[in-house]
């Protein structure tokens, strides 16, 4: 609204405004009211001018008609008898008329005096000629001439006609006089006209005047505060009200988008503030995510070191049973050698106790070692990011065998089904992580305690992909259970040993490292379904990418 009055101040009051000309309501007003009354006054001056020249005119024709039936009413006994020297007598009577210019008097014929123009009259110097005049019509006017015919009538029978011509200078000079009465008028009119006008448009515009000051002052100074007088209850006191409650309107919504604005400002900057704060929570969320995630992957490696330290501990113990038992043999051995009591059949005795000694040390040192060497390379997995290529069945197959301290006490079984020499080049550890987490959790949540379960996991592969489908015979879960399983800290163990962060991991390792899918399927009471499907070569497709 201050940028409309803006532009309506410049362009129609302002000085200079480019493209139009400054012309003053008053201005107009004037010229108006003079165009119109001059138009007025012409019009009726015309219309004035107008029936006066039809009037005279009828008057003169008339008076022409009147005169000339007199003149024919005196000239029946001349035309009747033929006298011509009476006839002229008659014609001569019209000397008394000035603006008459002749007469001719007509005979029909008869037996006295032949067919023909009888008498004729001219004022002198008039250029009248009765040959010259029709016949045909009663009246006429032209030429400057007014002209009667009348008949001259005996009784019912004519026996002549008089025509009589008359100049329009009687008609012209009334009509200007006329004229100048006209003038007069109009001039007295107009003058009245301006007087009044110059009146009348110092009343009408004084408030308009006083309103486009306003206007100006108002966009100069963006003052809304700015109030008018109301002089009048007329028109231009009804806009002066409109204008003043434009203002206040005007004053009302700057004030309101003045306090509109300073809450924004301050809304954005508490907005910004609060961004800032929760980005800095979310870079601290997300490095405290990353340290739980980390700390979950150093937890299952403390489960699988526990759970290994555990298995090597009952081969290790036997070994060492063994080797105590051959020591003490060998002591014994020894001391019969030296006392000289030595036979065959204490030597074949501890022969055996040495062979059945060391082949239950060997055995069990060499499980043992199987343990240590399958946990190394687990662990060794898990721990590094490292990519390379590697033999999934095995890598698999060492997985289970590390977790078998964990699954074992169910008893459950796990059932591997993978092809042999299966090549992929990838993440080994991304790979055992994903099992070790699959593992664990039906462990920890599937199979109620002492409750024996299946956990069976089928590999297919074709040259570019591989599918890994992973399932339970377990408790299963329920849909919205399902659909939150991957969402970060979500479990339905809290408190008792669950993070909720390892379907979380198995989802980040399937999806950005291995550059795959996963989809989980399951049913309360039907077990879980976990499909994960991968590129056997992801990488060869980046590089023909590039």
């Amino acid at each position: 609204m201050p940028s409309l009055i803006r532009r309506m101040s410049t362009a129609a009051w302002l000085p200079g405004a480019p493209g139009r000309r400054r012309r003053a309501i008053s201005t107009r007003m004037h010229a108006a009211v003079m165009g119109i009354s001059s138009l007025v006054i012409l019009m009726t001056t015309l219309a004035f001018l107008s029936y006066e020249w039809y009037l005279v005119r009828i008057s003169m024709q008339r008076d022409l008609t009147v005169l000339a039936e007199v003149l024919a009413g005196n000239s029946t006994a001349p035309v009747v008898f033929g006298d011509a020297e009476a006839a002229a007598e008659v014609l001569r009577s019209l000397k008394a008329k000035p603006n008459v210019l002749g007469a001719c008097l007509d005979t029909a014929g008869s037996t006295a005096a032949p067919a023909g123009v009888l008498a004729r009259y001219a004022r002198a110097g008039a250029d009248f000629s009765c040959d010259a005049r029709s016949r045909q019509a009663d009246e006429l006017f032209a030429d400057n001439l007014l002209q009667v015919t009348v008949p001259v009538v005996v009784g019912e029978e004519t026996v002549g006609h008089l025509t009589i011509a008359k100049t329009l200078d009687e008609l012209w000079e009334r009509l200007f006089v006329y004229l100048r009465i006209a003038v007069v008028i109009l001039f007295v009119g107009l003058l009245i006209a301006f007087a009044l006008t110059r009146v009348s448009q110092r009343l009408i515009t004084r408030g308009i005047t006083r309103l486009a000051q306003a206007t100006q002052a108002v966009s100069a100074s963006r003052d809304y505060r700015l109030r008018l007088d109301k002089e009048s209850d007329d028109e231009v006191g009804d806009l002066i009200d409109n204008f003043n409650t434009m203002l206040e309107q005007i004053r009302i919504r700057d004030e309101a988008l003045e306090a509109i604005r300073a809450d924004l400002l301050r809304e954005v900057a508490e907005r910004t503030r609060a961004n800032n704060e929760m980005e800095t929570a979310l870079v601290e969320l997300r490095d405290l995510q990353t340290q739980l995630v980390q700390n979950e992957k150093m937890a299952s490696l403390g489960g699988l070191v526990a759970g290994v330290a555990h298995e090597i501990n009952t081969p290790v113990g036997i070994s060492v049973t063994a080797a105590s038992t051959l020591r003490e043999k060998a002591v014994e051995l020894r001391e019969v050698y030296q006392s000289g009591r030595i036979n065959r059949s204490k030597l074949d005795a501890f022969v055996d106790t040495a062979d059945q000694s060391s082949a239950i040390i060997l055995s069990n040192l060499t499980r043992s070692a199987e343990l240590i060497q399958s946990f190394k390379q687990v662990a060794v997995d898990q721990s590094s990011s490292e990519r390379r290529m590697f033999d999934m069945h095995d890598s698999l197959q060492e997985t289970l065998l590390s977790l078998w301290p964990k699954y074992k006490q169910g008893p459950h079984r796990v059932e591997l089904d993978c092809p042999e020499n299966l090549r992929i080049d990838g993440f080994p550890g991304a790979l055992s992580q994903i099992l070790t987490n699959l593992l664990l959790n039906s462990l920890t949540h599937a199979y109620a305690p002492g409750q024996a379960g299946v956990m069976r996991i089928d590999v297919s592969a074709t040259a570019d992909r591989v599918s890994l489908r992973y399932s339970d015979d377990g408790a299963g879960m329920e849909e919205t259970v399902r659909q939150r399983i991957f969402d970060p800290f979500f479990t339905t163990r809290r408190g008792r040993g669950g993070s909720g962060l390892g379907m979380h991991i198995v989802y980040n390792l399937v999806t950005n490292t291995l550059r795959g899918r996963i989809q989980v399927d399951s049913r309360p009471g039907e077990g879980a379904r976990v499909n994960i499907d991968f590129p056997r070569h992801p990488f060869e497709r980046e590089a023909d990418a590039r």
